[in-house]
């Protein structure tokens, strides 16, 4: 017979109630955490957390529900939550929905037959009315990078108009003034409040608005590319500047780069979303709004928690701010250069 609560009480001289707070993700006293682990170790004591999950009401299982599991904008905050849960006892069921609403449907269903706790769902786009079928059906959920109006549930998601506006000022005050956007379509949440902001700061700069400038197109590699050769197709009426909105589309976009033999920052500036791996080797380094991935997967994870435990009644929408990072891709312009 394996090892209890109580073995380990008795060997490290501990109370139960210590341990079991420990046990469950409570704050010990640094000595006590010490010869707790030392005793877990020593009798290979293993945590039962199926009778701990009948003692709950809880499976102690976490559905998340992703768009992609190539993205990595989607992996990093995974990680973090994967990272968050464990020491509160709980494991994830990670579904692939593959941007496709059909799938979307299919998967909750799935995870919900499961059993699970929660759900935290990463996505571009989801329906109101999908949310709200299993919100009424008394599910927990948690919606990442997409906020859902008439839907009462917590939303976590970056603060893309002000990520999108930083950049955007950041050309203006190079001297810029011919400015293009590379973003995704309507349908996309992020795409939407990222045009937002780049329009913002033009009117707030007294920069007409040029809808020859903004590109929109797939949030993917081929919708960078093709976004980019269309921006690049006229010679004659070529940006200075462009804010590319999205992680794959800027991988696109740098290919078409290096086949039309573009200097950056000399011939184009260049701010992209997202600090991609590609921007460290990418001479020079580009400009990015970065978002903040550990605090977006810390917060979700505490929302879904609280939600689980009854602290929070309300719904709740929280946006993280983004952190821009400034190098030498951006171009500053003399009064002649526009």
């Amino acid at each position: 017979m394996g090892a209890t609560i109580k073995d380990v009480a008795k060997l490290c001289g501990i109370s139960i109630a210590t341990v079991s707070k420990y046990i469950n993700g409570g704050n010990v006293t640094k000595e006590n955490r010490k010869n707790i682990e030392n005793a877990i170790k020593q009798l290979d004591y293993r945590v039962n957390t199926f009778a701990r999950g009948l003692k709950m009401n809880r499976s102690m299982t976490i559905g998340v529900l992703v768009d992609s599991v190539t993205n990595t904008f989607y992996t990093s905050i995974i990680s973090v939550i994967e990272d968050c849960l464990h020491p509160k006892g709980y494991s994830s069921i990670i579904c692939e929905t593959k941007e496709s609403e059909e799938i979307q449907e299919q998967k909750l269903e799935f995870l919900v037959n499961k059993g699970v706790d929660g759900i935290l769902i990463f996505t571009t786009h989801i329906s109101a009315e999908l949310l709200n079928t299993y919100i009424q059906k008394g599910e927990h959920i948690v919606v990442i990078d997409s906020v859902v109006n008439g839907v009462d549930c917590d939303f976590i998601a970056t603060d893309n108009i002000s990520g999108a506006y930083q950049a955007t000022e950041q050309f203006i005050l190079k001297g810029h003034k011919r400015i293009a956007i590379i973003t995704g379509e309507e349908k996309n949440f992020s795409a939407v409040e990222r045009l937002k902001g780049y329009k913002r700061a033009l009117e707030d700069y007294r920069i007409e608005l040029d809808d020859g400038l903004v590109y929109q197109s797939s949030y993917n590699l081929n919708g960078g590319y093709n976004s980019f050769k269309n921006m690049v197709s006229d010679a004659n009426n070529l940006p200075s500047a462009v804010l590319i909105a999205n992680y794959f589309m800027t991988i696109g976009a740098v290919i078409a780069i290096n086949e039309e033999n573009i200097n950056i920052p000399e011939d184009l500036s260049v701010i992209c979303f997202d600090d991609l791996e590609l921007s460290n080797v990418f001479k020079p380094r580009l400009s990015s709004i970065s978002q903040q991935t550990d605090e977006m997967g810390k917060r979700a994870v505490e929302l879904l928690l609280e939600r689980l435990d009854g602290d929070i009644k309300e719904s709740r929408i929280i946006r993280v701010a983004p952190k821009i990072l400034i190098t030498t891709s951006i171009k500053k312009m003399d009064n002649d250069s526009q």
